[in-house]
């Protein structure tokens, strides 16, 4: 009995330690963040919205959509590309009249879905230092833009970097997407068995064409 009671006072005095040390870390921390002088460029992954804010107009980069891509493809393209916008302290832009699953701005909020002029851009080409000194960038996946577009964006091509502009990127989500996701998505899984059909780049180079009733 002695012995019981024992270890659930140590196990107490163990717990009120940790949220006391968690307590003083937070404190800590949250003064930490109060004295630091105010950025001059407070675009970065942890405020991706300043990146966005329509007074940074001096930097932007330009993605060009294209149509002959499927709709993941081309996505992450988008995230690469808006990694990238961040990374480099731009303003991300899109231009998707030209994308064959209608305007992007039906599927995201994204603040800069508009069309936006392509005169006074240059595209980006695959030496970084060169892209830095240039303010306004332009890409798209047609042509050597493609090779040029993923050599430039190396440093942010991981999952977890990309991660980062995804989550800003579903939080824009528009109203009429989030419905269809909710009207149609499954509620089950464990009924389901879930195919991914592909006919496109694949059928090229890497496989051959299988007919659906297969």
């Amino acid at each position: 009995m002695f012995l019981s009671k024992t270890i659930k006072f140590s196990q107490i005095i163990v717990l009120l330690s940790i949220l006391t040390f968690l307590w003083i870390e937070y404190n800590r921390h949250w003064t930490h963040v109060q004295v630091k002088p105010p950025q001059k460029h407070p675009c970065s992954f942890d405020n991706i919205s300043a990146c966005q804010m329509s007074n940074i107009t001096n930097r932007t980069f330009l993605y060009i959509m294209w149509g002959g891509a499927g709709f993941c493809s081309e996505l992450n393209q988008i995230l690469i590309a808006f990694a990238y916008s961040v990374t480099t302290k731009r303003q991300f832009l899109i231009d998707s009249r030209q994308w064959n699953y209608g305007n992007f701005a039906d599927y995201f909020n994204l603040p800069s879905t508009n069309y936006y002029p392509q005169s006074n851009r240059t595209f980006l080409v695959e030496n970084n230092r060169k892209n830095d000194l240039i303010d306004h960038l332009q890409t798209t996946r047609v042509g050597t833009q493609l090779g040029q577009f993923w050599l430039a964006t190396q440093q942010v091509h991981s999952i977890p970097i990309k991660r980062r502009v995804a989550h800003y990127l579903w939080k824009s989500m528009s109203n009429e997407t989030f419905k269809f996701i909710q009207t149609y998505r499954i509620r089950n899984l464990s009924n389901y068995i879930g195919i991914h059909i592909r006919k496109g780049d694949k059928l090229m180079k890497e496989a051959r064409e299988i007919p659906l009733d297969k």
